[in-house]
């Protein structure tokens, strides 16, 4: 499997900025050279991620921006008085959800940042940026559990903090919610001398899908953490794009950026692909089908850089996914992927994603507190030991298996090369 390292800045010292916020929209769109790396285009004709909700921990998010309209549910701010998720602390949080749910804007939504899964929705949940010295080493736990008791499908981390509890991460796995956090990234400005040892908190958890960071050219992002602290059983770890990201900030604007903090979203936003397009499966299904799809990258099988190997969702969505060993009653057909239409949701030719066909961003109270139009949690819990084990016991075995190589290639003609020279930006506190 490849190796990539999961290098975020912001909030967890997950992501850094690069180019202020100067470049034009369809500029912007242009240098999204990994949708074509990743084949996102071709995926998107598959799936988009309608009917999914993602909680991203993150700095907040500014969902006034247009290519966020309609894309952000509130949620609950922590070490703030804002309360709603939605009021953003610095631009980190709208730049991962950009990556994540954008859908862009203008003629035919052409212009502007296009998200992994453009038709899922985002329940921000902000942590206070503003006193990276005070950071609680609990508000990661306790942003968790808030989206579990509230409705998230998935949850995206692309922040840090010292260690905190970690029983919440078996809850989510147990109520059948992946959670993906960025690996982290090696350089740390404000915190640190730049020396950090490994993995960042929570990715080195149990039951969190660490993601690393790779280049244009699918190789390992030198400023992205390894895997070396990442847990060893079942080992989760995979790689994405990390380098030249455009993404949207605060305030309307733009900004050109690198970190693992940006991988994580696009492998969040895979497993949306996935769970729109097959919602029946269970939870270690729906990661099978996320690892066992990857592209291979350095040594055959795991290893500390690239995890399993790069993400690849339009084989995540297209693949034949079989255990035939001691679990052959799990398995996941491509055959099985119901339509866009059959997912709530149309083809780009006729429905622009931050059109009328999702929900509001201003749900009722109920809403807000659930994240669904019934006021019922989406999750339905399944937290059982047999359960756990066999989902472990699971993902043990598709680590054993030889990954698939990605069904399509880079584009022949990439896009230009962003502009300027990269800035770090500040991080918060790292364990």
């Amino acid at each position: 499997m490849r190796r990539r390292i999961a290098a975020a800045c912001l909030a967890a010292g997950l992501g850094l900025a690069l180019v202020p916020g100067v470049a034009a929209a369809d500029e912007i769109r242009d240098g999204q050279w990994y949708l074509d790396t990743l084949g996102i285009n071709e995926a998107h004709q598959l799936s988009q991620g309608a009917g999914v909700t993602i909680g991203v921990i993150d700095s907040g998010v500014d969902a006034t921006h247009p290519d966020l309209v309609n894309q952000v549910l509130p949620g609950i701010d922590l070490g703030t008085s804002e309360g709603d998720g939605l009021a953003p602390t610095a631009d980190h949080g709208t730049a991962t959800t950009s990556v994540l749910v954008g859908t862009g804007h203008g003629s035919n939504n052409a212009d502007g940042i296009l998200g992994i899964a453009p038709r899922a929705k985002v329940i921000s949940v902000g942590v206070d940026w503003d006193s990276p010295g005070s950071f609680d080493n609990e508000w990661i736990p306790q942003a968790v559990q808030w989206l579990i008791d509230n409705g998230a499908d998935i949850i995206s981390i692309t922040t840090t903090s010292a260690p905190g509890s970690s029983e919440v991460f078996k809850q989510a796995r147990d109520n059948g919610i992946p959670v993906v956090a960025s690996a982290g990234n090696t350089t740390d400005q404000e915190w640190g001398d730049g020396q950090l040892s490994g993995t960042l908190w929570p990715a080195r958890e149990y039951n969190v899908i660490p993601v690393t960071g790779v280049d244009r050219n699918d190789q390992f992002w030198d400023e992205s953490m390894t895997l070396n602290l990442a847990a060893p059983q079942p080992q989760l770890g995979l790689a994405a794009p990390a380098v030249d990201i455009p993404t949207a900030i605060l305030n309307g604007g733009y900004d050109i950026k690198r970190g693992t903090s940006f991988s994580a979203p696009i492998v969040a936003g895979t497993l949306a692909l996935i769970k729109s397009a097959y919602p029946d499966l269970d939870y270690q299904t729906l990661i099978a089908r996320l690892i066992e799809t990857v592209e291979d990258q350095g040594p055959e099988g795991y290893d500390d850089k690239y995890g399993w190997g790069i993400v690849n969702p339009l084989a995540a969505l297209t693949e034949d996914v079989v255990f035939d060993d001691d679990y052959s009653s799990i398995e996941s057909y491509a055959d099985d992927r119901l339509s866009l239409e059959d997912q709530g949701q149309q083809s780009d030719d006729s429905t622009e994603p931050n059109g009328d066909q999702g929900p509001s961003a201003e749900p009722s109270d109920d809403q807000a507190l659930t994240g669904s139009d019934t006021g019922t949690p989406l999750w339905i819990p399944i937290a059982i030991t047999a359960a756990a084990l066999l989902a472990a016991a699971v993902i043990l075995t598709l680590i054993l298996r030889k990954k698939r190589h990605r069904a399509n290639t880079p584009s022949p003609h990439p896009p230009t090369q962003p502009g300027p020279a990269e800035q770090q930006c500040q991080s918060p506190p790292h364990p």
